[in-house]
């Protein structure tokens, strides 16, 4: 079957939301919904380790060890002002973050087709482990990463 049009999300499709509870949990009172607010959810790692062991007739066995905790980087704009999330007590969220920052079952879950029933989500609850303050850019934009590590699982939306 080839693939389609409509079988192909568009970013304005895409669902970010974040659990700053320290819970993880994604309750309604507790889930932040920050699309409108960031610019790219950036996802490295989930590596497994391996190593070569090269013996004497040349050939070499490799072995698997570890798998790596995977990186979601969030570039997000800075607001000053912004009272619309409850979840942060009325704060902007670069300013809940930092309250955050270090705070170890921090999640982030994104839906890239949409948060409707059948589609894909994807979750990481982990450590909050960077926070940059805003940079200030040439062209005008003001601008902040912040990063959490631990695994990724994906989900179906119900």
């Amino acid at each position: 079957m080839a693939v389609t049009q409509t079988h192909i999300p568009t970013i304005s499709d895409a669902v970010v939301e974040l659990d700053l509870s320290n819970l993880g949990t994604f309750t309604a009172q507790n889930t932040i919904t920050v699309q409108g607010e960031i610019t790219e959810v950036a996802v490295s790692g989930g590596d497994y380790t391996t190593s070569n062991l090269p013996v004497l007739n040349g050939t070499v066995f490799t072995s698997t060890g570890e798998k790596q905790p995977y990186e979601v980087t969030v570039t997000a704009v800075y607001t000053e002002g912004h009272s619309g999330h409850t979840a942060i007590s009325g704060k902007d969220l670069q300013e809940a973050l930092m309250a955050a920052h270090g705070d170890s079952s921090i999640g982030i879950r994104w839906a890239p087709a949409g948060a409707d029933s059948g589609n894909r989500r994807f979750k990481l609850v982990g450590v909050l482990f960077r926070v940059m303050p805003p940079a200030l850019q040439r062209n005008g934009d003001i601008l902040y990463t912040f990063a959490l590590r631990g695994d990724i699982d994906d989900e179906t939306i119900s």
